[in-house]
């Protein structure tokens, strides 16, 4: 078993003490350790013994592991280009991972991993953050001798000086362990352990629109009409209206974030709830989106309560501050109003700044812990409400928030062939029944001219938005899109003619029949060349693999081995019946289009026993 320690600095001294080490007169820290097979979760306490405030600069659980050699791997995260990770050998100075301010996936993510050079097996590690996080790989060097490796994990300590009166405790950020025989299967391992935690939403996902890929926040009632006709009619559940719709009097969206009121002179032109009618009607939830935390210094309520807020330099916003009870309790009742007056099924948070520097000390432990007990409320209050967490795009998103939200926003990026190494690298830290995937499209009904006949045009946005696009085969992006517990649309939906809403209404159909599995999958990347990918999710002896290849490649068949099936039962490939043994010994083969002006081209395959 791992050897579990305390590493700090408290009261102008340095600490590493066992977790069942006596009192040093000081404090005492204890650990309630949970280990399912491979994982082990710990849970560490301090609790001021004394009779003095004391004050922590530093307060990490440490993992001891024993000389090396070692190498880790780590995951860099900024916007739009979310989760790239690579190995990297540890060198004597060690590595330092985190982020600044709230937005606990920009810059690095809660999570590293470490093996020996040449092994396939080797330790995994997880923060669940509250507050903002470090991690610490530290080679211990003395002297001559190969180093033993400290990893110490848990609050940042970059601004760190947390009180602690006496009697009071301090829960740290959980830490989760996992053991692992092989880096690429450790991803479906961790699926599964997740798929444990109870504290994890197992809420239904709607089939959901959102209009910010349409026209972005310039909101028509006319056009979003023409667009919930066509999400009623694919088969849409949920149609969610992003940003625009909010700020009074005011233009825009940027500068009236803060102001949760409709807007008066353009967009639903303080009619809103008459379109959120018409939602209903049409047999849809209604959703909208919001940015809770972030507030514009012009705001009304600023001006009339400026010491519930906190200004933030680095980004010209202000936050809430959430310690305050007055200000936590008109933080909620902001949420709570909203839901409550246009009868809100979905709501789409977001979080395009980061919290700024704390300054009581606690790295905004104190803010996180409040903003998550307010959010448990929320839902608990409404079970069939849906909380979206975006974060400006995958910003913050953790195991912590895997707690707190229903379903989480992978990337701004929509466009899915630059999407693969993102979600190949989300899976390996979240859980893909709680990520969702927005399909982003709309027709070019005029065609292309260079053939006679018209041939309408799929097109889908470059990245994040529609400065660059290209055209795509919309089979293969409904394929790519089928990779998570909630499949989701954007665009101009109302564009697509006849034969694609019959197609994206097919996908659609399957998807809710298979949503269960879906949610409930653990995830394998079977193949990831730069220009032919597997993918594989897998639950109950049922498997869904998904093949992404360009067919200028001029490759005929490809041989597939999905794992995961029932050895015993019998599975139909085509017009073959094979075991579930064989075909994971042997494999299958694929055959795949071949076309030298072709680029990405996507097959499903689902296996089911048969029986």
């Amino acid at each position: 078993m791992d050897a579990i320690s305390f590493y700090g600095f408290c009261n102008g001294k340095t600490y590493c003490i066992g977790s069942e080490a006596e009192s040093n007169g000081l404090f005492e820290f204890s650990t309630e350790s949970i280990s399912d097979g491979n994982f082990r979760r710990v849970k560490g306490t301090l609790r001021n013994s004394s009779e003095v405030p004391l004050v922590f600069h530093r307060a990490f659980v440490r993992v001891m592991l024993p000389p090396g050699p070692w190498e880790f791997f780590s995951q860099y995260n900024r916007w739009s280009q979310e989760d790239n990770g690579r190995w990297a050998a540890l060198n004597g100075q060690g590595i330092l991972l985190g982020h600044r301010h709230g937005r606990t996936t920009e810059g690095n993510t809660p999570f590293c991993a470490v093996r020996q050079p040449g092994h396939n097996e080797g330790i995994a590690f997880h923060v669940y953050p509250v507050g903002n996080w470090r991690i610490r790989i530290l080679p211990l060097v003395q002297s001559n001798t190969e180093p033993a490796v400290a990893v110490d994990l848990g609050i940042s300590d970059e601004e760190l000086a947390f009180p602690l009166q006496p009697g009071e405790q301090w829960k740290l950020p959980e830490i989760l362990i996992h053991h692992f025989s092989d880096f690429e299967e450790s991803s479906s391992d961790l699926h599964r352990y997740l798929l444990k935690d109870p504290q994890i939403s197992q809420r239904r996902l709607p089939v959901a629109f959102n209009t910010w890929f349409d026209r972005f926040d310039n909101l028509h009632v006319l056009h979003l009409l023409e667009d919930l006709a066509a999400a009623k009619e694919i088969g849409c559940e949920a149609f969610v209206v992003d940003a625009g719709w909010f700020g009074g009097d005011l233009p825009g969206w940027f500068l009236c974030i803060g102001n949760w009121h409709e807007k008066t002179k353009i967009a639903f032109q303080g009619k809103m709830k008459e379109f959120a009618e018409k939602v209903r009607e049409a047999g849809l939830a209604f959703g909208i989106w919001m940015e809770p935390e972030r507030i514009h210094p012009d705001i009304a309520v600023v001006k009339e309560h400026p010491d519930w807020f906190v200004f933030i330099p680095e980004t010209g916003f202000m936050r809430y501050k959430l310690e305050l009870p007055e200000a936590a309790a008109y933080f909620e009742s902001e949420i709570e109003r909203l839901i409550s007056t246009y009868g809100l099924g979905y709501m789409k948070t977001d979080m395009n700044a980061e919290l700024g520097a704390d300054e009581s000390g606690c790295e905004l432990y104190h803010y996180q812990s409040i903003f998550y007990a307010i959010v448990d409320r929320v839902r608990k209050h409404h079970p069939d409400f849906i909380l979206e967490n975006c974060a400006s795009g995958a910003l913050r998103t953790d195991l912590e928030t895997m707690r707190h939200f229903d379903v989480h926003f992978p990337s701004d990026n929509v466009n899915p062939w630059t999407m693969f190494n993102t979600m190949h690298g989300l899976w390996r830290r979240a859980l893909p029944g709680r990520i969702m995937r927005w399909t982003a499209v709309c027709e070019w009904k005029e065609g292309i001219p260079f053939f006679e006949k018209k041939r309408p045009g799929i097109v889908i946005p470059g990245e994040a938005t529609w400065e660059e696009y290209e055209f795509a085969d919309l089979e293969s992006v409904l394929i790519a899109n089928f990779s998570g517990g909630m499949y989701g649309f954007t665009g101009d939906i109302a564009s697509l003619g006849a034969e694609s809403r019959k197609l994206v209404a097919q996908y659609i159909d399957l998807f809710k029949r298979k949503q269960d599995f879906m949610m409930q999958a653990a995830a394998h990347w079977l193949e990831d060349g730069d220009r032919f990918k597997v993918i594989e999710l897998e639950h109950d002896n049922q498997a869904i693999i998904e093949l992404f290849y360009h067919p200028a490649d001029a490759v005929s068949e490809r041989m597939i081995r999905p794992v995961g099936l029932d050895p015993k039962a019998m599975y139909c490939i085509g017009q073959k019946t094979c075991s579930g043994a064989k075909l994971m010994e042997d494999g299958f083969p694929v055959a795949l289009e071949k076309n030298m002006h072709l680029k990405w081209r996507a097959k499903m395959i689902i296996l089911e026993p048969l029986g």
